[in-house]
């Protein structure tokens, strides 16, 4: 998904560029390079702000390892999750609170 409002959805791995998350130096994610993960509306893509909040999220402190950890977003209090294939915000203590492993590549 491209455009703004746009929700996220988990599919089958394509190693295509819309299927890769980049990362900003203020720890925002933007799935296809395009537009942020905005935790404001559960998850939607938004135009990229340069302000700590909604867009900015806790990562695993070691990208590059094996561990797994859940992203979190200080500023609403939620973590990523999934219900169905939908990516969702999601209180960090449900079973919905996914642990992600991020990569570098």
């Amino acid at each position: 998904p491209k455009s703004k409002g746009s929700e996220l959805r988990l599919q089958g791995c394509m190693r295509t560029k819309e299927q890769t998350v980049f990362l900003t130096d203020k720890n925002q994610l933007l799935p296809g390079g395009y537009l942020c993960m905005d935790a404001n509306k559960d998850v939607r893509l938004q135009k990229c702000t340069e302000q700590d909040g909604p867009q900015t999220w806790t990562l695993p402190p070691q990208r590059n390892s094996e561990e797994s950890m859940k992203i979190y977003n200080e500023a609403l209090g939620v973590c990523l999750g999934v219900k169905g294939s939908r990516v969702r915000t999601v209180l960090c203590q449900e079973e919905d609170a996914q642990v992600w492993s991020i990569k570098t590549v």
